[in-house]
């Protein structure tokens, strides 16, 4: 598809699009569904960075070829990049050192406007001409090639060697790109196969510490008495950041909290060194034919595997767990659940409403609506728009009932949308609210549940260390407490002994009733 006659934005389309959208992107009708486009994005788990690159790309070649727009506000040059092939003269007299010097509304340089016009050579003649301007330097659009989300972009050779010179440059990948968003360089240069080896040698993030080369349990572990640690499965070449922006603010909220990728060769030698265990999305090899329980489908190795290997770990040593999308549909069948497929969840929000008196409800409470939901009953309703992207759920009817309590649902579905084991440490979420730890002033319940999910990860491990009680001793207390309030007919205040209940010492701040 070509903007005006000869501008084509399939590369930039291709970052985010699916089929449903292809009749968006007309100059003419795209304004209308920049809204909805960017909901649709958000739900995939696309980052602010990429979408808001990708509306601004899209608004330069708007105002480039829109005949309403006086073409002259625009230097030459930069007229000049965005023309495919470069089919025009560059104004005379002008050097490549004219090219750093090119600037417009969206702040793209010339290495940008290379990029996007698929001028690999001229990129790469920017970066070694002049290597000490990139040597530092990171704009959305370089983000976006490095990740190798323009489809087959950075596939080809001239692509490959640029992203190489490049990462040579770099000194800390590390780096967040912007304040408010942190992904950072090393997550592009993971994502893509020429420089995934180099990023795991620079990176120190915590979160790649058992992903490299020479990683040793003793080494990564050293400081583990005073460290609360956290595992979130991996699989060999699924990198998804997702999950990633929320362990590095959680990890920035909590600096006794470090958050580790683990795959299938770490798992059996680290696993019990970790206080809590996270199983996020991930692609699938269900069957297709009809929905199955465990026993129909039994996954032998890669990333299915480890989720298998982490529930069963999790289980045994009463490790809390939480799992989101297929780390969910996971949690359902380890312990019995129906998973089929389903339609209408892929990529759209979706009314959630908790369960009161459930564990996973609880979660999604602040720590001042926790001490007045045990100490008074008072128990608020809880509901909120869910990003949903996914094919398979398990059943809300189909739940082994003997370990496993629904607590979350969609609007009019049968489609399990949160459960709970009956241990009280295990939850499975279907929607991902991994998506809003940062937005905690819009959506607190979504940021609840991974902020509580943590303080059960220090309870855990002030347990293991003899200064608080296990989380699986005592969330039962408080499922116990909850039901009780539920079956009442007016909330009032109740005293459940004469002993003071804390589930955490008093060095975490957290909840007590007495």
């Amino acid at each position: 598809m070509a903007i005006g006659n000869s501008i084509t934005l399939s590369q930039y389309i291709e970052l985010f699009a699916h089929d449903k959208w292809s009749k968006h992107f007309a100059i003419s009708t795209f304004p209308d569904a920049l809204q909805e486009f960017a909901e649709f994005a958000r739900n995939h788990g696309v980052r602010p960075t990429f979408i808001n690159a990708y509306i601004n790309v899209h608004n330069l070649f708007k105002y480039y070829v829109n005949e309403g727009v006086p073409r002259h506000t625009m230097v030459p040059l930069e007229a000049c990049l965005l023309v495919p092939n470069h089919s025009c003269d560059a104004p005379e007299g002008m050097t490549i050192a004219d090219y750093y010097r090119i600037t417009n509304h969206y702040n793209f340089t010339a290495l940008d406007l290379a990029l996007m016009s698929d001028d690999l050579d001229l990129a790469t003649t920017l970066l070694t001409t002049k290597p000490e301007a990139y040597k530092n330097y990171f704009s959305p659009v370089l983000e976006l090639f490095l990740s190798d989300i323009l489809t087959g972009l950075s596939e080809k050779p001239a692509g490959a060697d640029f992203i190489r010179r490049f990462a040579d440059l770099q000194g800390n990948p590390d780096r967040w790109l912007a304040e408010d968003n942190p992904s950072t360089l090393t997550d592009a240069l993971l994502k893509n196969k020429e420089t995934t080896e180099l990023a795991l040698n620079k990176t120190s993030d915590p979160l790649f510490s058992l992903l490299k080369q020479n990683a040793t349990i003793e080494d990564v572990f050293s400081d583990d008495k005073d460290v609360v640690r956290i595992a979130i499965s991996h699989g060999n070449g699924f990198w998804s950041t997702g999950i990633w922006e929320a362990a590095r603010l959680i990890m920035r909220n909590h600096p006794d909290v470090k958050i580790h990728l683990v795959d299938n060769q770490m798992f059996y030698s680290s696993f019990a060194r970790f206080d809590a265990w996270i199983n996020p999305g991930a692609g699938d090899t269900y069957p297709r034919d009809k929905p199955f329980t465990i026993k129909d489908w039994n996954p032998t190795e890669g990333m299915e595997k480890l989720y298998q290997d982490a529930l069963e770990a999790t289980l045994n040593f009463n490790i809390p767990y939480l799992g989101f999308c297929a780390g969910s549909q996971h949690f359902a069948l380890y312990h019995g659940g129906t998973v089929g497929m389903v339609e209408g969840y892929n990529g759209v929000k979706h009314n959630i409403h908790l369960t009161k008196g459930s564990l996973l409800y609880f979660m999604t409470l602040n720590k001042d609506q926790q001490n007045k939901a045990l100490q008074h009953c008072d128990l608020p309703d809880v509901a909120f728009k869910g990003d949903t992207a996914h094919s398979f759920a398990a059943s809300s009817s189909l739940l082994n009932a003997e370990e496993m309590r629904l607590a979350a649902t969609y609007d009019n579905s049968s489609v399990a949308a949160g459960y709970e084991h009956i241990n009280g440490i295990r939850f499975g979420t279907q929607f991902h609210p991994e998506h809003y730890y940062n937005v905690f002033d819009r959506e607190p319940n979504q940021h609840n549940i991974l902020e509580n999910f943590v303080l059960l990860a220090k309870q855990f491990h002030d347990a293991k260390l003899g200064k608080a009680k296990f989380p699986h001793d005592t969330q039962p207390r408080v499922l116990e407490r909850l039901v009780d309030c539920i079956k009442q007919e007016e909330y009032y205040e109740e005293v459940l002994s004469n002993e003071a209940v804390c589930f955490v010492n008093s060095t975490v701040d957290h909840y007590c009733f007495a």
